[in-house]
């Protein structure tokens, strides 16, 4: 018992020195770019434990929109889709500053990192008009990629 007082006051120290060498900017900013090219665009989708329908729907046709019309610039390293646990990725959650499901568009052009929130937008629309949500996350991913140099 007398460990445990003398651990937890400290407990929150040994936390923010584990995750803040545990991570990497490369990682923060560039994680899974495996093409090598430097301007891209990341979908992200952060998720906690506990996922609601609402939250899977979001996940759902985030990736399908990813994968089914983006194909070519996925191979090509252009477009990434990712899914982030928060709990497994706290030092990424908390640069987007999120605690629970959220979705981003971030873009990385000119080493410039930009980002577009499409959290509150994903929650009125996935689960019930999934095709409304999916056409504009086509519109975001299209204008992030307009955005680069050809």
């Amino acid at each position: 018992m007398k460990s445990l007082r003398f651990f937890l006051p400290i407990l929150p120290i040994v936390m923010l020195v584990c995750f803040t060498n545990c991570s990497s900017p490369k990682e923060t900013r560039h994680a899974g770019n495996e093409s090598g090219t430097e301007d891209h665009v990341e979908v992200i989708y952060f998720h906690g434990k506990m996922r609601c329908l609402t939250c899977r729907a979001i996940e759902k046709y985030a990736k399908e929109t990813v994968d089914s019309l983006f194909n070519d610039e996925v191979k090509g390293g252009k477009v990434i889709f990712r899914v982030i646990d928060i709990q497994e990725n706290e030092a990424m959650a908390d640069s987007y500053q999120t605690t629970g499901s959220s979705l981003f568009i971030t873009s990385f052009i000119d080493g410039k990192e930009t980002r577009k929130d499409m959290t509150e937008f994903g929650f009125k629309t996935a689960r019930k008009e999934h095709q409304i949500f999916q056409d504009s996350l086509v519109s975001a991913i299209k204008h992030s990629l307009n955005n680069m140099k050809p």
